[in-house]
Parts: C-alpha cells; structure tokens; sequence
C-alpha cells in the first residue's frame, strides 16, 4: 500500500497539478498526456530506488534476473 501511494503521490505532483485543467477542457488530451507521462516515468526517468538509473536502463543492463523474471510474467 506504502508503494502505491508513494506512486499516487508522485503522480499528482508530476502531472496532474500541472494538466488539471484539460480534465475539463480536453479529457482526451489529457489522457493523451497522462500515457506520454506515465511512459516517462516507467521507462526514462532516473529513480531513486535504483540508483538513479532508468528502469529500462536498469532491466537491460544492471540485473539480468529482473529481466528473465519481467520476460516469464508475461
């Protein structure tokens, strides 16, 4: 639960206190935003808990049995 708030807070911070507006202006755009975000903050953005490495970076170069365990969950 810790995790998942850390995560709600993050979000909110990051990009939904700048982009609430388009919630009523433009709901697609917004949602078109949020993916680009999210897509950033999954995949680019430095993190803290991974010694400001990007995850992607990270699965494919710092720890090869995250990435066999990322490829056997799907």
């Amino acid at each position: 639960n810790t995790f998942v708030e850390r995560f709600n807070r993050t979000l909110q911070d990051e990009y939904i206190n700048d982009n609430i507006y388009l919630l009523s202006d433009d709901i697609k755009l917004f949602n078109d935003r949020l993916m680009d975000h999210l897509y950033w903050h999954n995949a680019i953005r430095p993190h803290y808990g991974l010694k400001q490495i990007p995850p992607l970076k990270y699965l494919t170069t710092a720890n090869t049995g995250a990435v066999q365990y990322v490829m056997n969950a799907y």
